[in-house]
């Protein structure tokens, strides 16, 4: 999985600002400035790989299955 140091067109996904050194998200494939990531709401995997997209996911199936559950 390529990082954002390999993509020079990348913008960070917080801020709007263009990417030199970050991280690539594992499921939406957007990047995030170090900084950035910090202050979001992301799970960071590696140096050069995080996911930002996953709680939001996830939060949505929890809900789902605790309610089922309730039944």
């Amino acid at each position: 999985m390529a990082d954002a140091t390999s993509n020079t067109n990348s913008v960070c996904k917080k801020c709007k600002s263009k990417v030199v050194n970050g991280s690539k998200c594992a499921k939406c494939e957007t990047y995030y400035h170090a900084s950035c990531a910090r202050r979001g709401n992301v799970k960071t995997i590696d140096d050069n790989v995080m996911v930002c997209c996953e709680n939001a996911i996830d939060d949505d199936h929890t809900a789902f299955f605790d309610a089922i559950e309730s039944l």
